[in-house]
């Protein structure tokens, strides 16, 4: 169980910049399409500063409570640059996310529609990679992340459905 806090708290930054779009939804602001044609028109300059933002405002919020979780730290976050550590977070998570729009769009998989396994697991692939670069990633630590995170995406969707939050269960 402790190993299942551990991936959590260490992708918290990311899942944060992933549910961005979602949470800031009705904000006009950057409400900009990317690219319609590489991405397609539901990926926004909005989601990619909100995202950001808020990865960075959670990796403070870790630093802070880090006390209190410090035996589920992967990271000693008084050791990081929280700034760019979140930075970088938010980045992969919505980079993974765009890389995946981008072969749903070569795929002709429209805007909006499944593209199940790749839907849960791009962020957190995108992730990896950033986290990467501040600690040693055992290939072990990395499956694992993408099985218990990409179930857990999978079930908050059908949550977020059920609540109507999302306008489709996946």
């Amino acid at each position: 169980m402790i190993y299942i806090l551990k991936i959590i708290w260490i992708f918290l930054p990311g899942a944060m910049a992933n549910m961005a779009p979602l949470l800031f939804l009705n904000c006009n602001f950057l409400n900009i399409p990317i690219n319609k044609k590489l991405f397609g028109k539901n990926k926004t300059w909005r989601g990619i500063f909100f995202g950001i933002i808020l990865s960075i405002i959670t990796t403070f919020l870790q630093k802070i409570s880090s006390a209190l979780f410090h035996n589920i730290e992967i990271l000693n976050y008084n050791e990081i640059n929280i700034l760019i550590f979140g930075f970088l977070m938010g980045f992969g998570a919505l980079t993974g996310d765009l890389l995946k729009s981008f072969i749903k769009r070569r795929l002709s998989i429209l805007p909006g529609k499944p593209f199940l396994v790749f839907d849960q697991i791009d962020w957190i692939i995108g992730s990896l990679i950033i986290l990467n670069f501040y600690t040693k990633i055992k290939i072990e630590f990395a499956i694992y992340s993408i099985l218990i995170l990409g179930t857990l995406h999978f079930f908050i969707n059908i949550i977020s459905y059920n609540l109507k939050i999302r306008k489709t269960i996946l």
